[in-house]
């Protein structure tokens, strides 16, 4: 069983502070691996307070038989490190400043683990990376002003996508994509979808006169939308801006559905888990009734089915 926990060495963080976040328990069984587990969790803390060259070691003393163990950490705190000098590597489309914006990273501040991961996930909400690795460079050498680099991978900038199928719901159907994830360089994304259906196959003789009398531009039925998507707003951590342009066909029973729309979304992501959007749209709708029908026959009909 474990009978004791001793620190030496230790004078940035408390022995209390560092004990409580380890599973480290008076009389608990001793084990190897959670010795292990906790070492990694002290010097975890350590590094997240700035020292990112503190070392901690751990020395087991059992008793004469061996029913109790002692345990003695030493702590080596050295020195606290701070980010230095920011190099970018790896990028040749996409814009140093807007990679620089979306970093955590400040010259100058305490070198923090949880800042690196931070500035990392940034970079990659950001759409335009496969990958972002930052690291401080020669890691072994023990400085106190650290250069960081920042090391990215680019996606591919164009995407391109066709479908084409055949429906009795919607006749010949077909769709098309292009996107552009990186315009100018500032990581805005452009997408056009066109979604285009024209309908030949008839259930009965009243939908085949009401569709077939239309125009050739009013029977086919679409869904445009061309999209621009900000990684940033006004350098506003987290927050995504997009702006939609929307134009719509659509052909019922009894008329015909034309829509054209413009719409305006900001999203804030606080943390992964959460996200927070707000909306506006502006809208023009206009509907074609088939057949001489007035709105109030069409309500009629279909009250009673």
């Amino acid at each position: 069983l474990l009978f004791d926990v001793a620190l030496r060495g230790n004078r940035a963080i408390g022995a209390r502070e560092l004990i409580a976040e380890t599973t480290l328990r008076r009389g608990d069984p001793f084990s190897h691996l959670a010795l292990e587990e906790s070492l990694r969790r002290m010097t975890d803390l350590y590094r997240e307070r700035g020292y990112l060259y503190a070392r901690i070691d751990a020395d087991v003393r059992f008793s004469a038989d061996r029913e109790r163990a002692e345990i003695v950490v030493d702590v080596v705190e050295r020195f606290e490190v701070r980010f230095g000098e920011v190099s970018i590597e790896g990028q040749q489309r996409t814009s140093v400043d807007v990679i620089r914006a979306a970093l955590r990273i400040r010259e100058g501040e305490l070198f923090r683990p949880s800042v690196v991961r931070a500035s990392q996930d940034a970079l990659m909400a950001l759409g335009v990376f496969t990958s972002v690795t930052i690291s401080p460079r020669d890691p072994d050498l023990a400085e106190r002003v650290k250069p960081i680099v920042v090391t990215v991978h680019e996606r591919q900038p164009q995407f391109l996508d066709f479908q084409l199928g055949i429906s009795t719901g919607q006749g010949l159907r077909s769709a098309f994509e292009y996107g552009y994830r990186n315009l100018l360089g500032y990581a805005l994304g452009f997408t056009f979808r066109a979604e285009i259906g024209f309908q030949f196959f008839f259930q009965d003789a009243e939908l085949e006169r009401n569709i077939s009398g239309l125009s050739v531009l009013d029977r086919l039925e679409r869904r445009i939308t061309a999209s621009l998507a900000l990684p940033q707003v006004a350098g506003l951590p987290n927050v995504r801006g997009t702006l939609d342009l929307v134009h719509l066909r659509d052909n019922q029973r009894a008329f015909g559905l034309d829509k054209n729309a413009v719409s305006l979304a900001f999203t804030w992501r606080p943390e992964p888990r959460v996200s927070l959007t707000w909306s506006a749209q502006i809208e023009h709708n206009g509907v074609s009734l088939f057949g001489g029908q007035t709105i109030e026959q069409i309500l009629m009909e279909a009250m009673g089915n």
